[in-house]
């Protein structure tokens, strides 16, 4: 029984010991990820304009891709472990307006749903965190569903009480 117990106290230790993962505000492509930049500008690649993106420090070294650790430390040769930054679309889920985030069906477009002033409102955002262009905007339709039923022997659902999404009085 002694040593069970040295056993998981060891394990909380090493857990405890265990960094953790660090991340930075980057400039990148919508497109390119690779494209990590410290400034705002365009893409070396593509030309789009760079957009703010979080992406988690990581460290690994040069001519290893394989090696990715969450400590800066020294490679195999003796050289410094180099910075890696890995970014993900999904990066920035914080809402802006008090609310729940949710990633459109596009895997691109954010929309974040929230109740104010007594009113259910729904933000659109494009290149992650940018909200959505008039002209975008006033493309867009849907509707709310508050109540639906779900009938499992035919595996269909009916709405039952549903609100059709349109601009509020602003436009915004």
């Amino acid at each position: 029984m002694k040593s069970v117990v040295a056993l998981l106290i060891g394990v909380a230790a090493l857990q405890a010991q265990a960094p953790e993962l660090q991340t930075e505000s980057v400039w990148s492509c919508p497109v390119h990820a690779v494209v990590n930049e410290e400034n705002p500008g365009k893409c070396p690649i593509c030309r789009r304009e760079l957009v703010i993106v979080t992406a988690t420090i990581t460290w690994t070294c040069p001519g290893h891709p394989e090696i990715d650790r969450p400590a800066r430390g020294r490679c195999a040769d003796g050289s410094p472990m180099e910075k890696r930054l890995t970014q993900s679309t999904h990066a920035n889920h914080n809402p802006r307006h008090g609310g729940l985030f949710f990633m459109a069906p596009d895997l691109w477009h954010h929309l974040e749903g929230a109740y104010i002033d007594d009113a259910f409102r729904v933000y659109l955002y494009d290149d992650y965190t940018k909200p959505l262009g008039p002209e975008l905007r006033r493309a867009v339709t849907g509707r709310v569903v508050t109540k639906e039923t779900f009938d499992p022997r035919t595996r269909t659902t009916t709405e039952i009480t549903v609100f059709p999404l349109r601009p509020s009085a602003d436009g915004e």
